[in-house]
């Protein structure tokens, strides 16, 4: 008869494993999504040489609020 088992080890992976798996798939989707990648790059650069960048964040935070307090419409 086969003994009983009594303890069961969960498989630990590492820190170093699971920072390489994550650093894995964000270079897969880079690789996947390269030309948006390099055009949404493009468009902050755009935004940020203008002058326009500095102030567009504090406007999303605005329309954020909003949004939270009179909902999106779907």
């Amino acid at each position: 008869m086969a003994e009983k088992i009594s303890n069961i080890k969960r498989m630990e992976i590492s820190e170093e494993t699971i920072r390489k798996q994550h650093l894995d798939e964000v270079i897969t989707a880079l690789s996947e999504n390269k030309e948006a990648v390099i055009k949404g790059i493009d468009l902050l650069a755009t935004l940020h040489s203008s002058g326009t960048l500095i102030w567009s964040m504090p406007l999303l935070n605005i329309v954020r609020r909003i949004e939270n307090i009179y909902g999106r419409d779907k």
